[in-house]
């Protein structure tokens, strides 16, 4: 799995979004803020939005729909809210793209996108989490926005 294709896919089945939002819980969110971060500063066509999982699924975006772009995370595959709030997404119309090291988990479920990452020592930056999202945002701004962001974030692209 990588990036490039993922995000390529999902702007060829939706179009062009109008909002992005990053969903996860304690370490995991930790993960997402660098990509979020960028997303604020340099996007012009779209808003990057981050919410801890609960927050998403009590206080629900109105904004929320199928201009968006849902990116989650729960390391252990099995966070209630964040799987709670894929569901959410889905049922807005949100395109989704979940992040775990756990095959096979809730959040592995089959309907949405799940990049299953390695974890533990010696795994490189890139692929994992934090990684992972700083491409996925990159991507976004190269194939929507038409920018060449991605030549300055992501040294590789991840081919497997």
């Amino acid at each position: 799995m990588n990036a490039h294709d993922l995000i390529k896919e999902a702007i060829a089945e939706k179009g062009k979004f109008d909002s992005v939002y990053w969903i996860a819980c304690g370490g995991s969110m930790i993960d997402l803020i660098p990509a979020h971060e960028l997303l604020q500063r340099e996007a012009t066509t779209f808003t990057s939005y981050i919410y801890t999982a609960r927050e998403f699924d009590i206080m629900r975006p109105r904004r929320l729909g199928e201009k968006s772009l849902v990116i989650a995370c729960s390391h252990s595959g099995n966070t209630p809210e964040v799987v709670e709030g894929c569901e959410i997404a889905l049922a807005a119309g949100a395109t989704v793209i979940a992040q775990t090291d756990n095959a096979g988990s809730k959040i592995d479920s089959g309907k949405w996108t799940t990049w299953v990452y390695p974890w533990g020592e010696g795994v490189p930056q890139a692929e994992v989490p934090a990684g992972i999202s700083l491409s996925l945002a990159a991507e976004l701004l190269d194939q929507q926005e038409l920018r060449r962001s991605c030549r300055y974030v992501c040294r590789y692209r991840r081919d497997g």
